[in-house]
């Protein structure tokens, strides 16, 4: 069984089926109209801008903004070409100030507010009548960030609103921690009823961490946003006096683990209404939930009138296999809803009733285009690096331009590089993969960019990965190959080198290549080691141009035991009500008997994922010791032992996050 299909099956075998009630809308949601939905993300058709004209002060450097804020204007306005590095700064907006920049006005992208080092903190809010619209936040690591060590020193967070306040029409993308926090708890809980909307808020994810908006204390209105790309793009902490409604949002198709969710205890109310789910499955190709409840709200759910491209209906089944809702971690036995009523959901990509999902009617954010302008440079070069060139490829290998002429030399940010300025015009917003190289240099390795609504992306340099390439070469009749490296996603790429050409036939999924060849070759460049080879026919295979022989990237016949190792030891349920278990690990793992644990068949070991059943045994497990578990999910009371140390019961799954 693979991975992927493991994990949708993993929970599978629980048992029982409950009644979901049809639960009734809270009044301020249901009396809102509609919108179009042409303004989800904010943008071009975001209607509610603020002008220069109506600014106390225009300002466009790091100084100005700073003494802006601390002369007592009530009204500013960030230049809409300007760009702006606080890194290491924590402000503090005064209350009743509009910060505000152009995003979608007349076609400007907005003012460009950056953190190139970790800020842990960039915004905060303790004061209300605070307003924070038409700027773009750009943190210090866009994307999935491995942090390899403590995420919270690694931490980084756009905005925090420790009261009311306002964030509309901004893009916040590249924040390890959060785009956007809101309340406080602990011994000195602050209280926020913010007020989030028409924001894009993408490609925020770490190990650990990595939100869109992250809630704590309060009950704020998150609403007509996209998101995408986020570790949960709502996460809240379970506390008393942690709620939240989430309405009018679509949920793009990327995401880590879970898309809108709860921590245990479950906090006091959750409101998830008219929002689109695109999301099936998670970074690593797996089927994930849209929303997740690990708890029981206080005051209940209520998950009405969504639209889930996950063609799955749990109907009574909290744990129903793939499904995209699901109930975890509270007390109560058995796998009916707890305190949660679900209606009126949708479930499948074919359109539903236009009552039911986002709002549509109009364009969205995701058809948006840009124009890519690309510099590329040598490192510390101080005249033109003639023969320079650009190449842009979609994700699914198409080249969709390459720019080689003119040369140039181009003041971006204040400094001049010397190089290729290419220009692409009229590309969907989306991510990219660019490559620059030279005929003086190894081929340079592709670069994935995030290609957002300003379409100016920072200066390439020439600074290629060692790279390799494999190259296939059938005999005369058609064989088909597959291949695997040890490196995951976006490190293998279609080429062209060495004679080769760029076909549908060839796909590459994560770290295994599949195609078929008869004559023509096929090349791949990729980062790593080739680690398995099959054909069923006759091939050439070469490694950067020479031959060699395929049996060569023959894995390894695995050890007899993990060497110096942690051991996982997890014990619970009894024979009459057993419990099961699932989880990762970022490497190898292996069953134990340590700590008097049983090995049996009933406990199944997919690749990194292990899922297990308890009947009042323990089941341990060893990992090597520079390895971890990424996330833990259990459908009841057990408990975890690392090498001895308890984890704290009832934060099992949280610990592991």
């Amino acid at each position: 069984m693979s991975r992927r299909t493991y994990l949708a099956a993993g929970l599978a075998a629980v048992a029982g089926v409950g009644v979901v009630g049809s639960g009734s809308a809270r009044a301020m949601a249901a009396n809102d109209p509609a919108p179009t939905g042409t303004e989800i993300g904010g943008g071009e058709e975001y209607d509610r801008h603020v002008s220069p004209e109506d600014a106390d002060v225009v300002v466009s450097t790091r100084e100005e903004l700073l003494s802006a804020l601390e002369s007592g204007s009530k009204t500013i306005y960030v230049d809409d070409d300007a760009t702006i590095d606080l890194s290491a700064r924590r402000i503090t907006i005064p209350g009743d100030v509009t910060l505000a920049s152009g995003r979608g006005r007349d076609g400007s992208s907005g003012a460009l507010i950056t953190a190139d080092e970790r800020t842990s903190r960039l915004f905060q809010v303790f004061e209300d009548g605070v307003r924070i619209t038409g700027l773009r936040f750009r943190g210090h690591q866009v994307g999935y960030y491995d942090s390899s060590g403590d995420a919270w020193s690694h931490n980084s967070l756009a905005i925090r609103a420790y009261t009311d306040c306002e964030v509309d029409n901004c893009e916040l993308y590249g924040w390890t921690f959060a785009a956007i926090g809101i309340g406080r708890h602990g011994s000195d809980p602050l209280v926020s009823d913010a007020h989030v909307h028409h924001c894009s808020l993408h490609d925020n994810m770490m190990t650990g961490l990595g939100y869109g908006v992250v809630v704590y204390q309060g009950h704020p209105v998150i609403e007509y946003n996209y998101f995408d790309g986020n570790r949960h793009s709502i996460a809240a902490g379970g506390e008393a006096g942690c709620s939240y409604e989430a309405r009018y949002n679509i949920q793009g198709p990327n995401g880590l683990i879970f898309g809108f969710e709860m921590h245990s205890p479950g906090g006091d109310r959750i409101d998830i209404h008219h929002n689109t789910f695109e999301l099936v499955e998670n970074r690593g190709g797996r089927i994930t939930r849209a929303v997740a409840l690990r708890g029981t709200p206080s005051d209940g759910a209520s998950i009405w009138n969504n639209w889930f491209f996950n063609p799955t209906d749990p109907g009574g089944d909290r744990y129903a296999n793939g499904s995209p809702i699901a109930q975890y971690g509270d007390d109560v036995s058995g796998t009916e809803w707890n305190d949660v009523s679900l209606s009126d959901n949708h479930f499948g990509e074919d359109e539903p009733a236009p009552g039911i999902g986002h709002p549509r009617g109009g364009s969205s954010t995701q058809s948006e285009t840009a124009q890519l302008r690309v510099y590329v440079r040598e490192e510390g070069a101080e005249e033109h690096l003639e023969g320079a060139t650009v190449e842009v490829q979609a994700r699914d290998g198409t080249i969709l331009d390459d720019y080689d002429d003119p040369l140039t030399a181009e003041t971006v940010a204040g400094e001049e590089y010397f190089g290729a300025y290419a220009r692409f015009d009229d590309l969907p917003v989306g991510r990219y993969d660019v490559r620059a190289s030279h005929p003086g240099y190894e081929p340079g390795s592709y670069l994935d960019l995030e290609l957002d609504s300003s379409g100016r992306q920072p200066p390439i340099s020439l600074e290629p990965r060692e790279r390799d390439v494999l190259t296939v070469t059938g005999r005369g009749e058609t064989s088909h190959y597959e291949f695997a490296t040890d490196l995951a996603d976006g490190e293998i790429k279609k080429s062209t080198e060495y004679g080769a050409t760029i076909n549908s036939y060839d796909s590459i999924d994560g770290s295994t290549v599949t195609g078929r060849t008869t004559n023509e070759p096929d090349s791949f460049a990729f980062v790593g080691e080739v680690v398995s080879f099959e054909a069923d026919g006759p091939v050439d295979v070469l490694l950067n141009g020479e031959a060699v022989d395929p049996d060569e990237f023959a894995p390894d016949e695995p050890g007899d035991s993990i060497d110096d190792g942690q051991v996982i030891t997890v014990e619970g349920g009894s024979y009459a009500d057993p419990t099961h278990y699932l989880f990762e690990v970022t490497g190898r793992v292996e069953k134990s008997d340590a700590n008097g644990a049983t090995v049996d068949d009933a406990d199944e070991i997919a690749g990194r994922v292990v899922a297990g059943i308890l009947r009042g045994e323990h089941d341990s497990y060893v990992i090597p010791s520079d390895d971890a578990i990424t996330s833990f999910i259990s459908l009841g009371g057990i408990s975890v032992r690392i090498d001895g140390t308890e984890v704290p019961s009832g934060e099992v799954e949280s610990y592991f996050e």
